[in-house]
């Protein structure tokens, strides 16, 4: 076994993850604290982080071993992984807040995104998972992945950060000059067409979906997991597909409280229904409107501008630009571990806005002490990749 083969079954490594590269440009000052001494924001428990609980419920629903069951067995599948999920985190929340329950408000928050999510499980089963399934194939789901860094001349880049050489000494010490550096992460899903090509698959979910792809061709995150995927497991990755989900579903039209021009119910563009939603719902609680044409207009707009509620980007990634890819990884990642870096704030209107690192940066700027604010406000923890999750640092992380 080779130093760094026995370095990393130990555990002795040093990880890069796209978060911290993003902190790293963002702010200096903000990327030193939170990722070189630890220092971690209070956060506020939530009764439901949906985006967790809608993930597992994709996974369970791509899952390689079940991709051909029945749609209703699939959808049954994914929306008990969701709600038991929000479940758990519910019971999380409260006893982080030692509380045996909710107040009214929360509660009825709670139960109406529970209610969103498993409406936008059954429709995305019902309306998407069929197209899908006569396309792709997933292979890997929820993969988490680790490629060893190496400079223009291949050798490996080790760090000797005080993180590093703690991990170390905890598990046996020995002859050391430091711990490898490795790219780590993990996608959503692997899926290889009907041409046999692989992709990365990553979904979001939003509240507005977004009109251009340009932002995903200079995307660093899923082109640096391609690059990295490629090397990982050996497939031919030809780039990802961008997945987004509206955070919501088709609902029947609202009924107006009076008659207006013929018609029983609104033509209000600003509804959450799609054209064969709100074509049935009227068919049939309006049926003499809807065969005298009443509502013709307002279908034909359903139809050529009404809602999305998915939007599929493909981004191809050439030979060419994945080796751009991985020499700017290379480049930022020595910048990273130059023991000499240089630190500083990166100002500016939104991301100071959110940054969590507010009270401690406007303390050292005027020259208070700013380190007893870190310490009494701020709790340190291990390295977030020690801790086997991404940064928590959601306000101003990124």
């Amino acid at each position: 076994m080779s130093y760094d083969e026995e370095l990393i079954a130990r555990g002795c490594k040093h990880e890069i993850h796209v978060s911290e590269a993003r902190s790293f440009r963002g702010c200096r000052r903000r990327w030193y604290w939170h990722f070189r001494q630890n220092y971690n924001p209070p956060i506020t428990p939530k009764p439901l982080e949906f985006g967790v609980a809608y993930h597992l419920a994709m996974e369970v629903l791509h899952n390689p071993k079940t991709w051909k069951f029945p749609h209703d067995v699939l959808g049954a599948l994914a929306e008990k992984a969701f709600v038991e999920e929000c479940r758990r985190q519910k019971k999380e929340y409260l006893r982080q807040r030692e509380a045996y329950g909710m107040d009214a408000s929360e509660e009825e928050d709670y139960e109406e995104r529970v209610t969103l999510g498993r409406g936008m499980i059954r429709y995305y089963v019902t309306n998407k998972l069929p197209e899908l399934q006569a396309e792709f194939t997933p292979t890997h789901v929820e993969t988490s992945f680790e490629v060893l860094l190496k400079d223009e001349q291949g050798n490996t880049i080790y760090c000797k950060c005080s993180n590093c050489r703690l991990v170390f000494s905890k598990t046996g010490g020995g002859r050391w000059k430091g711990n490898p550096v490795v790219f780590a992460g993990r996608v959503d899903l692997i899926v290889h067409d009907s041409q046999g090509d692989y992709w990365i698959w990553d979904w979001k979910t939003a509240a507005q979906l977004a009109q251009q792809e340009v932002f995903l061709e200079l995307d660093d995150q899923i082109a640096r997991y391609v690059w990295a995927l490629r090397h990982r497991l050996g497939l031919n990755i030809r780039g990802f597909i961008y997945f987004e989900i509206r955070k919501g579903f088709p609902e029947p039209p609202a009924e107006n409280k009076t008659v207006r021009l013929g018609r029983s119910f609104s033509v209000n563009k600003n509804q959450t229904t799609d054209y064969e939603t709100y074509r049935n719902h009227v068919a049939i609680h309006d049926k003499a409107a809807y065969e005298s044409g009443a509502y013709d207009d307002f279908l034909t707009y359903l139809q050529a501008s009404g809602v999305e509620f998915f939007r599929k980007f493909v981004v191809f990634k050439s030979d060419y630009e994945l080796g751009q890819v991985g020499i700017n990884l290379l480049l930022e990642t020595l910048d990273m571990l130059d023991p000499n870096v240089r630190l500083y704030p990166s100002p500016g209107r939104f991301g100071c806005q959110t940054c969590a690192f507010q009270v401690p940066c406007i303390s050292k700027n005027s020259g208070q002490d700013y380190e007893y604010t870190l310490e009494t406000l701020y709790e340190i923890k291990p390295p977030y990749y020690l801790r086997r999750q991404l940064s928590t640092e959601k306000r101003g992380g990124e």
